[in-house]
């Protein structure tokens, strides 16, 4: 595992350099830099969460829970709040006890457009489909026709290392991977390219190493999938 401190030590030793040529806030952009990458670069299960709300009743658009309007951007003024990604699946409850539900169908903002050439409160409906709007809103058809409880799955980035944050789940169950995209990050600024290029390839074995154990063998299940068998070469007896 690697805090935020060890990391930040970890980025001078390996360039050689001290807080003078790397300082601590260079070093915090580049650890920005590699959690987003990693983010964008492989799935993992810390960053999958839900967000519930309620549609409302003859209204088409449903803004996604965390993003604040009155600025255009993703709401951050607290440790909890995290940039939505993408959306996973959207779910609406049927009934006031929340005990049945359907999953709304993925369609484009182009469909909707047709859908809606007329739209009109009379057409309201049970909803079936959602399309992605604009940043912090989707669009559902046919028009709510009653106040609908939701379920919105996405994948969010988890809070970043930082001085007020020691840890993280990639920190800690991949910090090689971090330490690498880091050290990538930091050889493209010192004009490094050669050693850019060494963590480069690091960081891409690194990588694939978390991405067959989160994407392939955390998924299988023996009694479907059978056990993990995997061919060694040995010597005839």
């Amino acid at each position: 595992m690697t805090t935020y401190t060890e990391l930040v030590t970890q980025v001078r030793d390996y360039t050689e350099t001290d807080n003078q040529v790397l300082t601590d806030a260079i070093v915090n952009d580049f650890i920005e830099h590699s959690e987003k990458r990693i983010f964008r670069d492989v799935e993992l299960d810390c960053y999958k969460g839900y967000e519930t709300g309620n549609t409302q009743a003859d209204n088409r658009f449903v803004l996604l829970p965390g993003y604040d309007a009155s600025t255009a951007l993703l709401s951050r003024t607290t440790p909890t709040s995290f940039d939505m990604a993408n959306i996973r699946y959207v779910y609406i409850y049927i009934d006031a006890g929340a005990k049945t539900r359907h999953a709304l169908e993925l369609v484009d903002a182009d469909f909707m457009s047709e859908y809606y050439d007329t739209p009109d409160t009379g057409s309201a409906a049970i909803p079936k489909y959602y399309s992605i709007w604009d940043m912090g809103t989707i669009a559902i058809a046919p028009t709510p026709n009653a106040v609908y409880k939701f379920e919105i799955g996405i994948t969010k980035q988890e809070l970043g290392l930082s001085s007020g944050n020691a840890e993280t789940w990639v920190s800690v169950n991949a910090p090689r991977v971090l330490l690498s995209a880091c050290l990538c990050e930091a050889f493209k600024f010192l004009k490094a390219p050669q050693d850019q290029q060494v963590y480069e390839a690091a960081y891409q074995e690194s990588l694939s190493a978390l991405a067959q154990e989160q994407l392939g063998k955390k998924r299988r299940d023996e009694y479907r999938d059978g056990a993990l068998r995997v061919t060694l070469p040995s010597n005839q007896p």
